[in-house]
């Protein structure tokens, strides 16, 4: 089943995205990135079904087909658009990244790093780097839920445990790690609270008697994402 509002909301996070990198106030930069990015974790796990994934090959070759090859796919294309494009550009000369380096150009992109400011080395169309972290995003989320799942109480302790690991390790790691599995600890907050979210609470978001007490329960992933050192 396909929902309208999802596909609307996922429009809006993509227009937030484009805004976030362009040259504008501050106030709004903060503002975009208090919560953009953990926008598109949480619908993810809104979109988590249990009763879809009974096994977990199922759910991890699930994954696996609808982000990493597109990851790798996207990626190879836009080496090749790049040295293309800088043939053209630069008196008919290949410009290739790294020197030519082959290695070196292999290893970022099977290094998939979110932040550049904590690897050395250029990326390919580093934007990709959210497909792998999902991806790691997704996995962490289903260990979660695989152990902690019968319990709400438990399954959110573990989330939370997990997701404070991977502030402190994108906070004092000299480097984030491949595939961003650093951002993708803290980022399993966010895919847990659509999980969460669509299973025990979205009834009582409606419910006006109930809605001060939900809405906190649910903002506070946002408010921890606020200023967060990578989104």
């Amino acid at each position: 089943m396909r929902y309208k509002w999802i596909d609307a909301l996922k429009g809006f996070g993509i227009i937030l995205v484009i805004l976030g990198h362009l040259p504008t106030f501050p106030e709004l930069h903060t503002y975009i990135y208090s919560f953009h990015i953990p926008l598109f974790f949480f619908i993810s796990g809104y979109l988590f079904s249990k009763e879809k994934y009974t096994t977990a090959k199922k759910y991890v070759t699930s994954r696996i087909r609808g982000l990493i090859w597109p990851y790798f796919s996207f990626t190879l294309l836009s080496y090749i658009i790049f040295v293309m494009t800088s043939y053209s550009l630069s008196e008919h000369k290949f410009l290739l990244p790294y020197e030519g380096d082959i290695m070196k150009t292999f290893y970022s992109m099977l290094y998939a790093s979110a932040n550049s400011t904590h690897f050395e080395l250029v990326i390919i169309n580093q934007t990709l780097w959210f497909l792998p972290c999902l991806f790691i995003t997704s996995m962490i989320f289903y260990l979660l839920f695989r152990f902690f799942g019968h319990s709400p109480k438990a399954f959110i302790s573990a989330t939370i445990v997990t997701s404070l690991i991977g502030y402190y390790l994108i906070k004092y790691l000299p480097r984030s790690l491949p595939w961003s599995a650093d951002t993708a600890l803290s980022a399993v907050t966010f895919y847990s609270g659509g999980y969460l979210f669509r299973n025990y609470f979205e009834e009582k978001f409606f419910n006006v008697g109930d809605f001060v007490v939900v809405n906190a329960d649910l903002i506070f992933p946002f408010l921890a994402g606020f200023n967060f050192p990578l989104f």
